[in-house]
Parts: structure tokens; C-alpha cells; sequence
């Protein structure tokens, strides 16, 4: 039996909208950039900003109107791996940071016992004459560093721990 909503939306991390098929009858795309969303619903046109969009969780940051809205858009199976529990990202279960290729420590831009969070730059690794700065996949607290500035590492090695 097919599910009757083939979408969910939830706005702002609270209010959620199923929708189906039948219910975007009346909506019409007009135009679709990288930056903007132009289309029309029941006689209206709306034009939304894309601030934002990440594909990986398809959120989006939209600005509707002057108000800023945040998006995620769920098709069934999206729903399912959530019910299922399996959509756990892989930054929530985060202990050690390893290198993902060999190279050089060439800087260490934390301290053991510093707070992180997700984006902030941990260490620069110089591979192939190009410098590749490893940043933080979450938030955490510093445990242990296990290299030094100048120390040459393999793919996989330990980086740090939180």
C-alpha cells in the first residue's frame, strides 16, 4: 500500500506539513537557480531566497516574504531511515579525528581540553604541496592530540581524540 503523503516538511524544527502529490496540483514551479525559487500557488506568486542548502540532510534556509524560514524535506524513505533510527549522523558518534590522507602537520589550531564545534578548523595537514585544513565534523571537548606540528603522518592515523 503506498503511502498516501509522498512528502513531509518540517518549518523551523517545529511545525510539520504532509504533503502528496494531489496537494502540489496547484503549485507550478516558474523558475529555479541556485539562488531562488520563483512559483506560484493558488493564484499567488511566491519568490523565496535560497540562503542556504544542505544535501546531505536536504535542509534549506529560505527567505519568504522578509522572514527567514528553515526547511527540511523528507520523501518516504527519508522517513523511514528516521523512524528506523539509522539517520544518525556520523558527527554525533564522533571520538577520534584521523587523517584522511598522508601528509605533514604543518599547524594545530586547538589545545587539549578546548571546546570545538562543527566547522571550526582543528589542524592544517600539507599533502601534494597543497594544504588541507581539517576541521571539526562536530561539536566536542579536546581529549588528547596525538601529533605535533612538523610530524608526518599515514592515511588513517590518529589525529586527536575528544
Amino acid at each position: 500500500m503506498k503511502d498516501a503523503h509522498n512528502y513531509n516538511i518540517k518549518i523551523d524544527n517545529a511545525s510539520e506539513v504532509a504533503l502528496s502529490e494531489a496537494d502540489l496540483e496547484n503549485t507550478r514551479i516558474l523558475e529555479l537557480n541556485d539562488h531562488e525559487i520563483l512559483f506560484i500557488e493558488n493564484n499567488t506568486i511566491i519568490r523565496a531566497k535560497i540562503i542556504e542548502f544542505d544535501p546531505s540532510s536536504k535542509s534549506y534556509i529560505l527567505k519568504v516574504n522578509g522572514r527567514t524560514i528553515h526547511l527540511i524535506l523528507q520523501n518516504a524513505l527519508d522517513l523511514k531511515i528516521e523512524q528506523m533510527g539509522l539517520n544518525a549522523h556520523a558527527h554525533d558518534h564522533l571520538k577520534v579525528v584521523e587523517a584522511p590522507m598522508p601528509g605533514l602537520v604543518l599547524s594545530i589550531e586547538v589545545a587539549e581540553g578546548d571546546t570545538v564545534n562543527k566547522g571550526d578548523n582543528l589542524l592544517t595537514l600539507e599533502a601534494m604541496k597543497m594544504e588541507n585544513i581539517i576541521k571539526a565534523a562536530g561539536d566536542g571537548t579536546i581529549g588528547k592530540i596525538h601529533v605535533h606540528v612538523n610530524d608526518k603522518v599515514d592515511k588513517g592515523q590518529l589525529l586527536i581524540s575528544f
